[in-house]
Order: structure tokens, then sequence, then C-alpha cells
């Protein structure tokens, strides 16, 4: 776990980022994948943002975040839907190499706001849904049968100047969090699979990833049931097409 250093209030010119073009990582992982991953990176500060916190709790351990994290696995496991309203606003923090990426603004009530300022790895309660316009599987669509798929990581591609008022790019050596989120790319690309879908008789890999540590307990997922979805483990269940 890093060191607890404090962010610092906002100093003047400080200004919330101005990102576009989000580069996203959506994937569903079993909570010892989660841990694993977190590991990996190292040294890294989870930070809730946006959220009015009391000074000194905006920081979130790994070791808390992954317990609450795996909670949400385990209600996945036992055929229930969890609570959206219980994790979003965890599982939404951000992740930085570095407190400077961020700044507090303070409250009353000994509470504050912590903002980003610089780009960061930023955090999101992942969903997904069937979407029959398109033929597959659309992220971060919500409401009736959206499925709850774990984590979405994402790191800006262009970003405003706070000085300059420029866009540029996002991931120049001056932005330590662009080699962080490369970090969780490569893992990704490592140790999860594209989902092999069973769906309407057909294989679907979907963009949105699952570690493989899941493939033994996802088809418990709640809504897998309700949208007639299996997972594809063998050339003799079903034709073979990747999100279309």
């Amino acid at each position: 776990m890093p060191n607890r250093e404090k962010i610092k209030q906002a100093a003047p010119g400080d200004m919330p980022l101005e990102a576009a073009k989000w580069h996203s990582l959506p994937m569903m992982l079993d909570p010892q994948e989660l841990r694993e991953l977190f590991d990996a990176l190292g040294d890294i500060h989870l930070v809730r943002t946006l959220s009015r916190v009391e000074e000194g709790r905006e920081e979130i351990s790994k070791e808390e975040f992954a317990a609450l994290y795996e909670e949400y696995a385990l209600t996945l496991k036992a055929g229930d839907i969890p609570d959206a309203k219980r994790y979003k606003s965890f599982f939404s923090s951000v992740i930085t190499l570095d407190l400077d990426a961020l700044f507090s603004v303070p409250l009353d009530g000994g509470h504050h706001v912590i903002k980003v300022k610089s780009p960061i790895v930023q955090m999101q309660y992942h969903t997904m849904k069937w979407s029959e316009e398109e033929g597959k599987f659309r992220s971060q669509l919500f409401g009736m049968g959206s499925l709850p798929w774990g984590i979405q990581f994402s790191y800006p591609q262009i970003i405003l100047h706070q000085d300059t008022k420029e866009i540029i790019k996002a991931d120049s050596a001056g932005f330590v969090n662009h080699r962080l989120f490369k970090e969780i790319q490569k893992w990704q690309r490592q140790m999860t699979v594209p989902t092999p879908f069973l769906f309407e008789g057909k294989r679907i890999n979907a963009s949105q990833r699952l570690g493989r540590l899941c493939l033994p307990w996802i088809e418990q997922h709640p809504l897998f049931k309700l949208h007639d979805l299996r997972i594809w483990r063998g050339s003799n269940e079903s034709g073979d097409h990747s999100d279309r």
C-alpha cells in the first residue's frame, strides 16, 4: 500500500480536468484476479472523487476495495443482482500513481470533495446490454435487463491543457498515469479473454472481457437465465461469431 500522502487543497488556477475520447477496458474479474491486478500495478492510490467525503477517508486501500468487490462477486455467484447504489460510488474511484493529479476542495463539517486536474485512470461500475439494433453487447447501457459486469477502466486520449488551453494528447511521458493504464491493458490481454457468449445458438466473442477464473461460476450470474445466455465451451456447441 502506498504511503499516506495528503491530497493538496486547490491552488489558484486549479481546474477540473477536461478530457475526451476515453479508451475503456471493461472486464468482469474474479476477486482473486482483481487482487492480482492491484498487486501487478504496485504502489497505486485508489481515490474517491466527486463525492462528499470526510477528510482522511478519500483514499481507499487495495484491501478495502478488493473486499467490497468480493462481496459484489459473491452476490452474483449466489444468483442475485447486486445493489448498484452500494457499489457505484466506490467502483467509480480513480487510480493514480501521483496524488498531484488531484486536488481537494474543502466543504463544511470537516468534509471535502476530490477533483481531478490531470489524467488518471477512471474506474466505473460497469454494465452491458444486448443491442438488437447493432447485434452486439454495448457497455454502460442501464435499465431493465442490463448486466452488471465488473469494472471499466478508462483513460483519456486528449485533454485541454490548463495553462495554454490547447488540446493535447494525454499519452506523453509527462503523464505518469498513461504508463499505469498501459500496464492495466497489458494485464488484461494476458489474464482475460473476450467473453465467449452463446446467445441465440451463436457464439459471440464480446469485447467486454472475462477473467479466466470466472469461467467456472459466471453462468450463475442472475441475468444469464433471463437472457438465455450461456458461455461457449467447445466447438460442438455453436457456430463461431465475433462481436459483430
